[in-house]
């Protein structure tokens, strides 16, 4: 974990520093984005593609950016269902793994990565949930929805809860 409580002033000036450049740097290395045609993406592509090692440590960045400094030193990353709203429920949107706030007076979404299954509103800061990461519930049948969304275009990998896997692999026979 690259955010840890009470972080140090070095490690907040850092995050601060490397934000600020990380639109230059992107946009020189890799013109194409972070979603590929292969696989669908999550949050650690998109924290790598704009520079950070993890999603984690690019929420960090954005929340200094934004001046809520107190919630990074504050921040409790230990998701718990500390929240009456519950988890943040992944879907698939243009190839990415996204979750909603929970926050239900918030219109929040943020790209959420399976491997660290833990969700930040950029939107509201999980005001909610006092600044806590929310668990983030995906589906069990992970790799096999990837697969057969990984078959379409970009615009057309879209998945949400209700949706069967069954469904996904007709809606490809039939379109596709």
């Amino acid at each position: 974990m690259s955010l840890i409580s009470n972080a140090p002033s070095e490690l907040l000036d850092e995050l601060l520093g490397r934000t600020r450049n990380q639109a230059a740097l992107t946009t020189a290395k890799r013109p194409q984005g972070y979603v590929s045609r292969e696989t669908i993406a999550g949050g650690d592509d998109k924290a790598r593609y704009k520079g950070f090692r993890d999603i984690r440590e690019h929420w960090g960045a954005e929340l200094v950016q934004r001046g809520w400094v107190d919630a990074i030193r504050g921040l409790d990353l230990n998701p718990k269902e500390h929240s009456r709203y519950g988890p943040a429920i992944a879907f698939i949107n243009h190839g990415r793994w996204m979750a909603l706030c929970p926050d239900p007076d918030c219109a929040g979404a943020e790209v959420v990565t399976s491997s660290d299954r833990v969700f930040m509103c950029l939107s509201c800061g999980n005001i909610e949930n006092k600044g806590r990461l929310y668990p983030v519930k995906f589906p069990t049948e992970l790799k096999e929805i990837s697969r057969q969304l990984s078959k379409r275009p970009r615009i057309y990998r879209n998945w949400h809860p209700h949706e069967t896997v069954e469904d996904l692999a007709r809606e490809n026979e039939e379109n596709l």
